[in-house]
Order: structure tokens, then sequence, then C-alpha cells
């Protein structure tokens, strides 16, 4: 045991995270949710000086204020057919960060099983910044923002259809910030000892971007929103998409040394909204049961719905 845990393997990378993951220092303006843009960034800014350099969902919160305020920057006006909606999602959107944070800090609320993955190992050394962030974004758009469109398109007593022009005009603002925060990840963990080994792997097995992440999310937000007077389903839905997020954060964040190729690729088919429907999230879960390390034993059932619309 000794010897695995010195030489840095899967061991030391479990053991690791059960000694060295402390309760999040919680900002005091982090004690309630965000109620506007100003305050999302206001908290974004406070919860990054909490965290210490080498926090894994340091490395997250960083690039997400990044992109906040990036797009916030870009969003010039008559650009979006209804902003008020946009501006609503965007705030709703990062109160579920912002429950995942709350939840590490020791506070009583209750974070989907995909914050928790990260969280728990956000102190390895042995996991690179670009994973981390990846596996938060996976997190916060996979999961998170599908949540997010169908309590604010229920809010504003919209259809999923009326805000999808809009939803996907972001896009092309994401798509204009994505290399310069890129690039500001790689240069703000230059030194860190596995983040080029990382990267390399990560670029090799595919596109990890933000478009198509969203993309799928709202996909699953059309599908949840089809089935809300179905609570039984729904709850189901959500219950395995938080799983196979989770699942698919278990594959990304195994120690660098032992990232490969072939286990990462249903992963990255995930992100682009594949495999598809309810079963196909669920056998996220089962394809790389045999190769994994950092599998999750349990099997999560996914509930039997006749005529569900797949998500490609």
């Amino acid at each position: 045991m000794l010897v695995a845990i010195q030489h840095g393997g899967w061991l030391a990378h479990v053991l690791g995270v059960a000694m060295k993951a402390p309760a999040i220092a919680l900002p005091d303006r982090c004690e309630t949710p965000f109620g506007s843009i100003a305050e999302v960034v206001d908290g974004l800014k406070a919860i990054d000086e909490k965290l210490p350099p080498d926090d894994g969902l340091g490395h997250f919160n960083h690039m997400y204020l990044a992109v906040t305020e990036g797009v916030r920057d870009a969003a010039t006006d008559g650009m979006f057919t209804d902003s008020e909606f946009l501006t609503r999602l965007d705030v709703v959107f990062a109160n579920r960060y912002l429950l995942a944070v709350q939840a590490a800090s020791g506070r009583p609320v209750q974070a989907p099983q995909c914050w928790s993955v990260i969280t728990e190992r956000r102190l390895s050394p042995y996991v690179a910044p670009l994973q981390f962030a990846l596996a938060g974004m996976a997190s916060h758009i996979g999961y998170d923002l599908v949540d997010s469109v169908v309590r604010t398109v229920d809010e504003f007593g919209l259809e999923p259809a009326a805000v999808k022009e809009d939803f996907t005009r972001v896009n092309a603002i994401l798509d204009k910030l994505e290399p310069a925060t890129r690039a500001a990840l790689t240069a703000r963990n230059a030194t860190h000892p596995v983040a080029e080994q990382a990267t390399t792997l990560l670029d090799m097995v595919g596109d990890w971007g933000l478009a198509a992440a969203r993309a799928a999310a709202f996909m699953d937000a059309e599908l949840l929103w089809e089935l809300r007077r179905h609570r039984h389903v729904s709850r189901g839905y959500e219950r395995t998409l938080d799983a196979a997020v989770a699942f698919a954060n278990d594959c990304l964040l195994v120690p660098a040394a032992e990232l490969k190729p072939a286990n990462l690729a249903p992963v990255n088919k995930f992100w682009h909204g594949l495999p598809t429907g309810l079963h196909g999230l669920n056998r996220l879960r089962h394809q790389p049961i045999a190769t994994l390390p950092a599998q999750r034993a349990e099997v999560i059932p996914a509930p039997t719905v006749s005529g569900t619309p797949s998500r490609r």
C-alpha cells in the first residue's frame, strides 16, 4: 500500500482525496442565492479568492467567471430577441453551481452527485487543471443547465422552442471566448506537473467545445419539459442524468498518468449528446466498467418511458 501511495497511483489519489479535502470557506455573499448578473460575477470572484491556487474546483470557477464576464460584455443591444429571459436563465444557472459550492462548504443543502465527484477530489495533485475544468463544465452544462432551462421557461410561461434561437446565439460568443479562456487556464497552471500530459491526451480524444455540450443540454431540457406533468418519470430521468454525468466525471478525474483515449471516448460522445435517451444514459455507466479504475459499482436503473425522444 505504501508503495502505491508513494508512486502516485490510483490508491494515492483516493486516499489523498479522503485526507485533504476540507470544507470550502464560503464567502458571506454566497450564503444566499444570486439575484442578478452583477451578483453572480461578484460571487464567483469571492469564491475564486477563497479557493487555493491548486484547488480543482477553483480551476472550473476561474474559467466560469471568465466566460460569464465575457458573455456579459459581448452581448450587445438587439443581439437577442428576449434578453430578459437569457439574463434570468444565467442567474438561475449560476445558482445551481452555488448549491454545489454551499454543499462543499458544509451547508445543509443537497448537491447533485455529479458535483460531489469533483468536490471530493478537488485537492488531488494527480489530476490536471484541465480535467477539473472539463468535469466542472460537464456538471454545470450537462446537468445544471438542463434543469435551469426547464425552470426558467416555466417561470416565464414559455415553451423551449420559443427561446432556442436566443439560447443558440450564445454559442457564437462562447466560440470566440474559448481560445482565450483555454489559453489563460494553461498559462495560469503552466507549472502543474501533469498539466501538459493531460491536455495532450484530452485534445487527442476530440473536441470539448461548450457549444456542443450546450446543444446536448438543450435536447435534455426539451425532453424534460415534455415529461414535466409526469413527475415520477421526469425525476427518474433527472436522477439518471445526474448519475451519468457523475460517472463521466469519474472517467475524467482519474490521475493524469492513467488517462487512456479508449476510456475517454465514451465521455466525449456523451459530451456531444450521445448515447441517446434514458437507456443510452444508463449504458454510459456500464460500457467502461471493465477497464476504468474509477467506476462506481452501483447501477442506476433507467425508468422505462414509451415513445420518449432521444437526445440525438
